[in-house]
């Protein structure tokens, strides 16, 4: 699974979707720190206008701590790498791996918006979607991540 901008809610209807897989699967995760529709320390999302019509969310960091403790990949530290190829961009990018029997994969986008990374698809900067990162390209580490889990490696 690979989600740009997703998160957990803080609260969600009982059912199949809150009782998760029947088996650990793949996370690729990606958030901006900047993101008002998607508030990265967790909130009400879309709170356009100061009125929580939405659901509210986790803080990112609960959500890959979460993730990963549920995917058994928490038996080890996360291993990290900083990406900063835009000088002019949001920020720079940062990649958590927490590898285990079902890696957790999650990036930190330094001051950007809701828009997915790219360095091909280049959105302007509003008040909506904020400012995008154009570290990476969301589309290629999602396939490269993908492609990590056949079992010839890709």
């Amino acid at each position: 699974m690979a989600s740009s901008a997703g998160n957990l809610a803080a609260d969600p209807f009982p059912g199949v979707c809150t009782d998760g897989p029947d088996r650990p699967v793949p996370i690729l995760l990606s958030h901006g720190t900047a993101d008002v529709l998607m508030p990265f320390d967790g909130g009400c999302v879309a709170d356009i206008g100061g009125t929580c019509r939405r659901e509210s969310g986790h803080q990112r960091r609960c959500d890959r701590r979460a993730l990963a403790s549920d995917q058994r990949a928490h038996r080890r530290a996360p291993v990290s790498r900083n990406v900063e190829v835009d000088p002019g961009d949001s920020g720079s990018g940062t990649e958590f791996v927490y590898d285990g029997e079902t890696p957790v994969h999650w990036w930190r986008f330094d001051g950007a918006g809701h828009a997915a990374p790219s360095t091909r698809v280049l959105l302007e900067t509003n008040r909506l979607a904020g400012a995008q990162n154009r570290d990476v390209e969301f589309a290629e580490i999602s396939w490269a991540f993908f492609a990590s889990q056949l079992p010839d490696g890709g």
